[in-house]
């Protein structure tokens, strides 16, 4: 574990869960965040592709509902191994049904939003 973890259970006002309450502004990447939920469905084991484009990593591919600021959204989390953990990989899988509650820690560095059901898109003005 580490010890610049924070948690990031929100106050009785549902707010962003990842907004830094003392400074009231998007938190930074060297944070480390710990946040709660619960599987939404079985984990899986997928694999990617290192940055040196030749060496597969499997990746434990995650899909969970925040117990608090999700707004009753799921969020895809990963956690990549080593070329070598496969096995470690489906251990950790196979400990994770839908239902199970869990405890993630991770930072925001590169985190992606991804917007599934755009209705339309339209080009802009340059600003």
């Amino acid at each position: 574990m580490t010890n610049a973890s924070v948690q990031t259970s929100a106050p009785a006002v549902d707010r962003d869960m990842f907004v830094d309450a003392a400074h009231g502004s998007q938190a930074f990447d060297g944070a480390i965040y710990e946040l709660h939920g619960t599987m939404a469905a079985a984990a899986e084991v997928r694999v990617k592709m290192a940055r040196d484009g030749l060496t597969a990593l499997p990746v434990l591919c995650m899909e969970v509902r925040p117990i608090h600021g999700g707004h009753g959204r799921t969020l895809h989390a990963e956690q990549t191994y080593p070329e070598d953990g496969r096995e470690a990989a489906e251990a950790k899988a196979a400990t994770l049904k839908k239902g199970t509650p869990i405890t993630l820690l991770t930072s925001l560095k590169d985190m992606r939003t991804i917007l599934p059901h755009v209705q339309a898109v339209e080009p802009s003005l340059p600003a």
